[in-house]
């Protein structure tokens, strides 16, 4: 008897614990998604990444949808887009997934900062960039390399800090070479 309790537990406690990892869609919104290019680019940064399937770029949205088989996969797919450029509030289930933050020091001001790592596939995909940052105090121009996927921000004691939240808010990641 005693024996059968205990296996009871042990079962209901694995069964628990496939469940903490059961697969579930994973949602993003508020991402710079402009174009066919776009939608391509999330697609192709998903296909490979292990445990992730059903990825969808939905441009008019500014959305993508993918279904995770773990939070180890849902924290992978993250991690991808955030290298590839994209940006957005994420949620797997009722979990927040954090994007990377920023990486520039606290009270970090520069007349001139290089942000890398900036999905740019297209001139819309720069006007907007362009169009996040113009707002930014100190901000006087902003010249976009598609090739090197980078922003060169020029002004006057710019908030490195607030040039990539406005990027972040606008769908994109970042990161600063001050």
């Amino acid at each position: 008897m005693k024996s059968a309790s205990l296996l009871s537990l042990a079962t209901a406690i694995a069964l628990s614990s496939v469940a903490a990892v059961r697969a579930g869609e994973v949602k993003i919104e508020g991402v710079h998604i402009c174009c066919g290019q776009c939608v391509s680019a999330v697609q192709k940064t998903l296909k490979g990444v292990d445990g992730v399937t059903g990825a969808k770029a939905d441009k008019d949205s500014g959305s993508i949808t993918l279904t995770a088989a773990d939070d180890k996969a849902a924290a992978a797919a993250i991690d991808a887009l955030a290298k590839a450029g994209f940006r957005g509030a994420a949620k797997f289930g009722d979990k927040t997934l954090e994007f990377p933050g920023s990486n520039a020091a606290k009270d970090a001001k520069a007349d001139k900062i290089t942000i890398a790592g900036v999905h740019l596939c297209c001139p819309a995909c720069y006007k907007a960039a362009e169009k996040a940052l113009q707002p930014v105090d100190g901000v006087t121009g902003v010249k976009a390399d598609k090739k090197n996927k980078t922003l060169e921000v020029s002004g006057k004691d710019i908030d490195v800090n607030a040039a990539l939240t406005a990027l972040f808010k606008a769908g994109f990641q970042a990161s600063a070479n001050e």
